[in-house]
């Protein structure tokens, strides 16, 4: 025969925590530094998608419906398309395209909080940042009290959802009727 059965101070913990939890399988305990592990993953997931740089509305200045500039930068907002202001294709285009960029203005210049995501653009590989790319332009996202402008031009009918590829975007859509 086998002598005694022996407790640790685990077995009772594990007993005491099975009986408070109405379970009687044994529990088992979670792998140490689990959670400094999980911890580590979701911020280095919420740094490889987009770097955030809080912003006021005397950082940045609007050069059209989608493109602002930030200390001489010009940045892109990507998500959306809006009416060409440098090549309309019709009169209405042109239009759209002033009351375009002057909504996005006033987003800018009435927000409490402006966060400015900046984000891959999808260009060919190697040429983000020169003038292959963007005409050199920098991509990103704004976001103002909390609302990507995108999504608020895009419920105003002022801009239409425009989603590109790694690598490349689709053709623009026609502005003209």
């Amino acid at each position: 025969m086998h002598g005694p059965i022996r407790h640790t101070g685990a077995d009772r913990d594990d007993a005491v925590h099975r009986h408070r939890a109405g379970d009687d399988a044994p529990a088992r305990p979670a792998p140490r530094g689990l959670l400094a592990v999980m911890i580590l993953c979701l911020l280095c997931l919420a740094g490889a998608t987009a770097r955030t740089e809080p912003i006021t509305a005397h950082d940045i200045y609007v050069l059209d419906g989608h493109t602002v500039d930030r200390e001489g930068q010009p940045i892109v907002l990507m998500g959306f398309d809006v009416p060409n202001v440098d090549h309309p294709q019709c009169p209405s285009e042109r239009a759209l395209a002033a009351r375009t960029a002057a909504r996005l203005r006033q987003i800018v210049g009435r927000g409490s909080s402006l966060d400015l995501q900046m984000v891959a653009c999808a260009c060919p590989e190697g040429t983000e940042g020169t003038p292959a790319c963007n005409k050199g332009a920098l991509c990103g996202r704004l976001i103002v009290d909390l609302r990507d402008v995108g999504d608020m031009l895009v419920g105003e009918n002022l801009a239409q959802v425009y989603v590109c590829s790694q690598h490349s975007c689709p053709r623009r859509p026609s502005w003209c009727p």
